[in-house]
């Protein structure tokens, strides 16, 4: 899965494609366009280092989900160790030409940072976009909220 992401992020990279950053908070939505590095700094949020690390194989179980309806099949991996940053990851395939392609990857991964709790729901939309959610609970005060999205190919995202 890291190598699919890593290869993802590079292709971006390499191309000349615009990228369009929406960022929400309070109900409020802004949008930009942004360059490479800052589309990097986000897209590596995708890769936390349990994928790439042996603690994947070791921590994480795996189940799956065919669904006839859509074609799809839905490759789920959950750990019971909540000291992992990275809790669950969702894959979802569709019927290619020869095999299975990856039309989406979805991350769960959550941390402490002082009295902070902080979960994260990242979304990866194959060859056209990423999400990121991130929900910040401070003791004792109303939890903060923000959603990025950015698009790198628009005519697709309205398939």
């Amino acid at each position: 899965m890291a190598d699919y992401l890593e290869a993802e992020i590079l292709h971006v990279d390499s191309s000349l494609l615009a990228l369009h950053q929406y960022t929400t908070r309070n109900g409020h939505t802004d949008s930009a366009f942004i360059q490479v590095p800052e589309f990097n700094r986000l897209a590596l949020q995708f890769v936390p280092r349990e994928l790439a690390d042996s603690s994947f194989q070791k921590y994480f179980t795996e189940s799956s989900f065919a669904d006839r309806a859509t074609n799809s099949i839905t490759f789920t991996y959950s750990t019971t160790n909540k000291d992992l940053g990275l809790q669950r990851v969702d894959v979802m395939t569709v019927a290619g030409p020869r095999a299975q392609q990856v039309k989406s990857i979805y991350l769960e991964k959550s941390r402490i940072a002082g009295d902070s709790v902080i979960l994260q729901k990242l979304f990866w939309q194959a060859q056209r976009s990423c999400e990121i959610a991130t929900l910040i609970r401070v003791k004792g005060a109303s939890v903060s909220e923000e959603q990025v999205r950015v698009v790198w190919d628009s005519a697709r995202e309205e398939e």
